[in-house]
Formats: C-alpha cells, sequence, structure tokens
C-alpha cells in the first residue's frame, strides 16, 4: 500500500519542519546559545514585529555598531530610551 494525496503532503511537512528544527537546534549548539538566550531571541523577535520599521532599524545599527552579543535586557533598555526620546520629541514639536 502505497501513502499518498493529503497524508503524503502532511508526513512531507511534517519531516520537513523536523529537519528544519534539528537545523536550527545544531546551529544553537554550535553558537553555544544558552537557553535563557534563545528565550531573549525569540522574545525579540515577536516584540520586534510589533515595532515600527524605522525603530527597529535604529536597532540594528545599534547592535552592529557593538562587539557584544545583543541581549534582551540591552534591547529592552534601547526601546525604553527611544520611546522616551520620541515621546519628548513629540511633546516639544507640539508645544508651539
Amino acid at each position: 500500500m502505497t501513502i499518498s494525496g493529503p497524508i503524503d503532503g502532511s508526513l512531507s511537512e511534517a519531516r520537513r519542519v523536523l529537519d528544519t528544527y534539528i537545523s536550527h537546534r545544531a546551529a544553537f549548539n554550535f553558537m553555544k546559545v544558552t537557553p535563557e538566550e534563545l528565550l531573549d531571541m525569540i522574545f525579540e523577535q515577536f516584540v520586534r514585529n510589533r515595532f515600527d520599521k524605522n525603530l527597529m532599524r535604529e536597532w540594528d545599527i545599534d547592535i552592529d555598531s557593538s562587539d557584544e552579543k545583543p541581549s534582551w535586557t540591552a534591547f529592552c533598555k534601547f526601546m525604553d530610551q527611544r520611546i522616551k526620546s520620541l515621546a519628548f520629541t513629540y511633546r516639544e514639536g507640539n508645544s508651539f
């Protein structure tokens, strides 16, 4: 009996997902990424998708200019500073 049709497609997708997971996991192990760092990366990506693209570009430029590995704490600090700065600029611009 040969598997074909929707089940075959589901099996192909399942194999692709598993192979992708194994590949990414091996890459993280090779880079010596800790579980905490991995969780930080996931949170950053989740938040990144909800912020303005220009603000995210500033973050990318900021981390590219640093020799340190970006952390969740650094990301939050950066975003907090930018939001405060933008809020101040907005208030100043509208005070006339």
